[in-house]
């Protein structure tokens, strides 16, 4: 029962409030009709006023509501142009953020590129260096073992030069033994002088032997004839020209003679001599080659006295400073 009150009192004060809202249009209906139509006194008389101001004002043009904004022009006075410009720019920052993004994510795939190949290359740069110590530790072994090498090598160089050294030395006494074995080895034997006399000159011969096993080649004999009151062996040689006596062969003997020149011999030379108040010297020089195409040389030097004259003839004395053979 409550319940139907409820319902019933609330169902009048709607229907009330309807009517109410009816009342408040048809009031606000009326108004507007007043206002949309005027009163006929005061439509004339508007009327009236309107047509002498028309009289008096300058027809305006009318303005375009919408006017048209082309592309890329710039109409400050224009909102519409003003929204189109704020569209363009709005999609020119699209497009830049839209290419800033998409290079934003090359250049961190090219960060990652980098740092992933930068890791690649210090992996291998640290594989190198591994690689090179390894081989640096190889050249120093093998550095090392060249080193002990070359001195094993000098000390057999040196023991090789020593042993060298012996066998050259064995080679040349080797040599100079065959040498003087089988070398010509020329010789005076004995030296005379023929014809002592009061009137004539002496002549001079001496004994040249090869006592080597080869002969002598190109064989020359240079000689003269002196004298002096002092010893012989100060006596100094002025010799002759030298003779040619060809090759001698191994064990030949041969005498060779010369003649004394006559201003060698003096007048009263031969009472000097025989006085003993002078001493007459024979002397010479002979010069070969042996088969080893060495020169060599052979002096000799006798003198005679008063005592060693007998029937004309004398063997000289041979000196020891004037005798010797090379």
């Amino acid at each position: 029962m409550g319940r139907a009150l409820f319902l019933a009192a609330a169902l009048t004060l709607l229907l009330g409030a309807a009517q109410s809202s009816k009342q408040g249009n048809r009031a606000e209906q009326a108004n507007a009709t007043n206002e949309v139509n005027p009163r006929p006194s005061t439509v004339r008389r508007d009327r009236a006023q309107a047509a002498h101001e028309a009289e008096t004002l300058q027809p305006v043009q009318p303005s375009q509501y919408n006017p048209p904004c082309e592309k890329g022009q710039d109409n400050r006075r224009s909102d519409l142009c003003a929204q189109w410009k704020a569209a363009d720019s709005a999609n020119s920052a699209a497009q830049w953020a839209k290419w800033s993004f998409i290079l934003g994510i090359a250049g961190t795939f090219g960060l990652f590129a980098t740092l992933y190949w930068t890791r690649k290359a210090v992996h291998v740069a640290m594989e190198a260096t591994k690689d090179a110590d390894a081989a640096l530790a190889t050249a120093a072994r093998n550095a090392d073992a060249a080193l002990a090498q070359a001195k094993t090598t000098e000390l057999a160089l040196k023991e090789a030069r020593r042993t060298a050294d012996a066998m050259t030395a064995q080679v040349e006494v080797s040599r100079t033994a065959a040498e003087r074995q089988l070398r010509a080895y020329l010789s005076v034997r004995n030296a005379m002088a023929m014809g002592i006399k009061p009137e004539r000159l002496p002549t001079f011969g001496i004994e040249i032997k090869n006592q080597g096993e080869t002969p002598a080649y190109d064989v020359r004999i240079r000689s003269a004839t002196l004298w002096t009151t002092e010893s012989p062996e100060r006596a100094v040689v002025h010799f002759t020209e030298p003779s040619k006596m060809g090759t001698m062969s191994g064990g030949d003997d041969r005498t060779y003679r010369s003649r004394t020149a006559e201003n060698a011999w003096p007048p009263g030379l031969y009472e000097a001599v025989m006085s003993e108040q002078a001493v007459l010297v024979y002397s010479g020089v002979i010069t070969y080659r042996d088969i080893f195409r060495k020169v060599r040389r052979t002096t000799f030097m006798g003198y005679m006295e008063a005592h060693d004259i007998v029937d004309g003839s004398a063997v000289l004395s041979l000196t020891k400073r004037g005798n010797r053979s090379s």
